[in-house]
C-alpha cells in the first residue's frame, strides 16, 4: 500500500464500480469511506458478462481483486465469446434475400483473449472481502451534498435521510443512473430516458434447460436474434445455473409504470415477445415461476462527469442498456482510472484536477458506449435500417460493436493522459 494521502474521499454507493473504486484507491493509500443505502451490500441481477477489457481492468485496480474473481468465473473456450443464431425463420418475402432458418448459427463471435461469465453476488462478496469493514456504513441514503466553502474547510458535506451527515473533501457518486451527484455536478436534473426495451428475464437450472434446448445450446453462450426481441443465455457460477434475458422493443416512448421499473406481467405477454419462435424456447420460458417485466432505462448526455470536489462514475455517469455487455466492465474501466489519477495528489486542492484528467480520458469513450448500446438493440432485434435482417452486415456490426469494447488499451490511454499533465491550474501531479 502507498503512503497515506494527507485527505479523505466519500463514495456513495456500494455496488460493483463503487466497491472497486474504493479497493483502488484503498490500496494506493487514499482514506475512503463508502456509503451505502441499503442494510447490507447487495446485488440486483443475476448473470455478468466479463470480456477482455473488464477483466484487465480488475488487474489493474487490484491483482488480489482478479485473483479472487477468477474463482467465481466460468471461463469460456479460448477465443470463444458466444454463438450468434437466429430464433425466428425470415419475414415472409424475405427468404430468399436471407439464406437462414430458425435456429440456424449465423457465426461464433470471437473474443481472442479472455472472456466469461460471473455471477453478481460472487463478485460482490470478492470485493467485500478485500476492504476492511469499519471502512462502510449502511441505511445511509444521500439527499443533499453541501459544498463546503473555504472558511468552512473545503470539502463536502454529505446529508443523509437518516439526519446524520459526514464531511469529506471530495465525493464521487457511485450512485446508479438515478445519481443525486450526478444533478449536482450538472446543475440540473438529467432523468434517465426510457430506450423502450422491456426485460424479461430469468435463473433456470442446467438441467431445466439441458431438457429443452439439448446440452450444447445449455452449455454454451448464446445470442439469440429475431424481428423486435433479442436473448442471450448463459451459464453462470459453476455452470449449474443458466441466466436467460430477453429484451424485448415495445415501440413506445414513455415508460408506464412509473417510478417502479419493475411490474408484474401476464405470461401472455412473454410469450407474445417472443412470438413465432423456437418451440422450445417457448416451453423454457413458460416454466418461469412469476413472470415480470423490467424497463431500460439509459442516460446519454453532455455533462462533465465532475464540479469542483464532485466526481461520478459508472452508471452515475453512464448508464446504458446492456446490448453490449460490457456495463459493468467500464465502470471497472473508470475504478482504475480514477483510482490511478487520484493516486498522483499530494493534497485535497489538487482533486478538482484530477478529476479534470478522469473526465478528460472516460467521457468520450463511455458516452460512445452508452450511444452503442441503443444502437445495437436496434441491430440484434433486427430493426436497423442498415443491417436489417442480412447476415453478413449482421456479421460486420457484432464485430465493429464488441471490439471496440473489449480491445482498448486503458492503461496505455491513461499513462498518456498521466504523462501530459503540466504543473500549474492550480495543482501539482
Amino acid at each position: 500500500m502507498s503512503r497515506t494521502k494527507p485527505f479523505k474521499i466519500a463514495i456513495v454507493g456500494g455496488g460493483l464500480g463503487g466497491l472497486a473504486l474504493a479497493i483502488g484507491l484503498h490500496r494506493r493509500g487514499v482514506p475512503i469511506h463508502v456509503y451505502e443505502s441499503a442494510p447490507e451490500f447487495s446485488e440486483i441481477g443475476a448473470g455478468l458478462t466479463f470480456a477482455t477489457n473488464a477483466i484487465r481492468a480488475l488487474g489493474l485496480i487490484d491483482p488480489d481483486l482478479v485473483v479472487g474473481f477468477r474463482k467465481h468465473f466460468k471461463k469460456n473456450p479460448p477465443g470463444f465469446f458466444m454463438n450468434i443464431r437466429f430464433a425466428v425463420n425470415p419475414k415472409p418475402g424475405n427468404e430468399g434475400q436471407n439464406d437462414y432458418k430458425m435456429g440456424d448459427l449465423l457465426y461464433e463471435l470471437r473474443d481472442e483473449e479472455e472472456c466469461g461469465y460471473i455471477h453478481r453476488a460472487r463478485l460482490l462478496e470478492v470485493m467485500v472481502g478485500l476492504l476492511p469493514p469499519n471502512l462502510c456504513s449502511f441505511r445511509k441514503t444521500l439527499v443533499d451534498i453541501e459544498e463546503l466553502s473555504r472558511a468552512e474547510g473545503d470539502g463536502v458535506n454529505l446529508v443523509f435521510s437518516d439526519g446524520t451527515n459526514a464531511k469529506a473533501d471530495a465525493v464521487i457518486g457511485c450512485d446508479g443512473i438515478k445519481s443525486l451527484t450526478r444533478a449536482k455536478i450538472a446543475g440540473k436534473e438529467i432523468p434517465p430516458r426510457f430506450t423502450g426495451d422491456v426485460v424479461y428475464r430469468h435463473m433456470f437450472p442446467i438441467e431445466t434447460v439441458v431438457e429443452a434446448l439439448g446440452e450444447e445450446r445449455a452449455h454454451v453462450p448464446h445470442l439469440l436474434f429475431s424481428y423486435g426481441t433479442v436473448m442471450v443465455h448463459y451459464p453462470v457460477g459453476d455452470g449449474s445455473m443458466v441466466n436467460m434475458v430477453a429484451i424485448h422493443a415495445t415501440g413506445a416512448d414513455e415508460w408506464e409504470g412509473g417510478g417502479d421499473w419493475v411490474k408484474p406481467v401476464s405470461k401472455e405477454k412473454v410469450l407474445g415477445a417472443l412470438k413465432d419462435w423456437d418451440p422450445a424456447i417457448l416451453r423454457l420460458m413458460s416454466g418461469m415461476p412469476d413472470f415480470k417485466e423490467w424497463a431500460l432505462f439509459d442516460c446519454a448526455h453532455g455533462e462533465k462527469y465532475y464540479r469542483g470536489r464532485l466526481c461520478i462514475l459508472g452508471d452515475a455517469a453512464h448508464a446504458a442498456t446492456p446490448h453490449n455487455g460490457g456495463g459493468a466492465g467500464m465502470a471497472m474501466e473508470d475504478a482504475y482510472a480514477l483510482s490511478q489519477v487520484i493516486s498522483r495528489v499530494s493534497n485535497a486542492h489538487e482533486l478538482e484536477y484530477a478529476f479534470e484528467i478522469y473526465d478528460s480520458i472516460r467521457r468520450q469513450r463511455t458516452q460512445r458506449f452508452v450511444h452503442n448500446g441503443r444502437s445495437s438493440g436496434k441491430t440484434w432485434q433486427l430493426r436497423d435500417d442498415y443491417a436489417k435482417d442480412v447476415p453478413s452486415k449482421l456479421k460486420e456490426q457484432l464485430d465493429a460493436k464488441f471490439k471496440w469494447i473489449w480491445y482498448h488499451d486503458l492503461k496505455a490511454e491513461t499513462d498518456q493522459a498521466l504523462a501530459q499533465i503540466s504543473f500549474g491550474k492550480g495543482a501539482s501531479l
